[in-house]
């Protein structure tokens, strides 16, 4: 499942960056570790953590299934020649109706493990892309790359690496929107 995580964020990560760029001041570019600013973007651990919980349950579901259709083809296996043919016909569609049952569960569970994964890592996702039109506004660049991606990036000045910048605002915007969730006291704004 850890596999599956990083392979959603890193292509997650690629297509988010895909459109930060507009035509601004030619030739600024700087360039991001999408790993990075997954991994470490405020909520990416919880929501991580999260998931792995919810796969136990998933992962536990099917071990049971496993364990009995394992069982059933053991028993078959050790008792196979004392079987009639009619009772190992019978056996034998009985256990492939099991491994049917067992693929389709598993797919049932591995399409609702990935919406589950998107539900946990869009809103992330979302503050990241956010947070990286800003910075690319700010700082005037045409366009960002992601070091991470198959972009062909083969090598670079570590001067326009800008992901430490973006981890910096995003964990100052996940503290100022930590403050304004229900049940915190965050002092009223007013507009200019």
């Amino acid at each position: 499942m850890r596999k599956r995580w990083s392979m959603l964020a890193a292509a997650a990560g690629v297509a988010l960056l895909a459109g930060t760029a507009s035509a601004q001041s030619p030739g600024k570019i700087a360039y991001v570790d999408s790993r990075r600013l997954i991994a470490e973007a405020p909520g990416a651990k919880e929501a991580q953590s999260t998931f792995e919980k919810e796969m136990a349950g998933f992962q536990a579901q099917m071990k049971v299934m496993e364990d009995s259709l394992k069982a059933m083809m053991d028993e078959y296996q050790q008792k196979s020649v004392v079987y009639s043919p009619e009772v190992k016909r019978q056996k034998e569609e009985a256990i492939r109706a099991k491994q049917e049952a067992y693929q389709q569960k598993a797919q049932q569970l591995e399409e609702q493990a990935g919406r589950r994964q998107s539900e946990l890592v869009q809103p992330i996702m979302d503050r990241i892309k956010t947070v990286l039109n800003d910075v690319r506004k700010e700082g005037g660049y045409a366009v960002i790359f992601d070091v991470a991606g198959n972009s062909g990036l083969v090598a670079a000045d570590p001067s326009l690496d800008i992901t430490d910048q973006v981890l910096t605002r995003l964990k100052q915007t996940a503290s100022t929107a930590g403050a304004a969730k229900p049940g915190a006291t965050a002092a009223p704004t007013k507009k200019p």
